[in-house]
């Protein structure tokens, strides 16, 4: 390869490197202000020492009632599609004056991200806390639902031209 199209590359990696940290910027900007909107106060995103991610101050609420009947909300008052964990790990959702337990049948999805509301969203969704659970890939069903901590991979110096995280694009 030739001095010229290594420049060419060495530019193009960092334009996709200067996209991706503007977005999570933007990101984490748009969560703090949502939580600003709904609590009166900063929730934002906090980054560990350990470079953990973790979407502040979220955690479903706990259900109390964990059975599937057909005159109770799960949690009392719930609105209708709202999420909370049970005492197993799974995850109950209410609906009108009914309590139910959440199967994700469409995405059979391991990763559960909820809203403000405590409604289950898409993960292009406003997102305010996510879930990690054990799916069973046939029928949908979760279990062991504990909040989904990421962790970011560490980036060390490395010389020029090799990727920040072994395996990286």
């Amino acid at each position: 390869m030739n001095h010229q199209q290594q420049v060419i590359d060495f530019l193009l990696q960092k334009s996709k490197m200067r996209k991706k940290i503007n977005c999570i910027i933007f990101l984490a900007q748009s969560i703090e202000n949502l939580s600003r909107k709904l609590y009166n106060k900063p929730m934002g995103v906090i980054y560990t020492e350990n470079n953990d991610v973790v979407i502040d101050d979220f955690e479903l609420p706990t259900c109390t009632n964990e059975a599937i009947t057909p005159d109770k909300t799960c949690v009392e008052n719930a609105a209708d599609g709202e999420i909370c964990v049970g005492s197993s790990g799974k995850l109950y959702e209410s609906g009108k004056e009914t309590c139910r337990e959440y199967v994700d049948y469409k995405y059979k999805s391991k990763y559960q991200f909820f809203n403000a509301r405590y409604k289950r969203v898409l993960r292009q969704k406003s997102i305010v806390g996510a879930y990690r659970c054990t799916v069973d890939t046939t029928n949908g069903r979760l279990s062991d639902c504990n909040i989904y901590v990421n962790k970011l991979p560490m980036i060390t110096t490395v010389p020029s031209g090799t990727p920040c995280v072994e395996g990286a694009a």
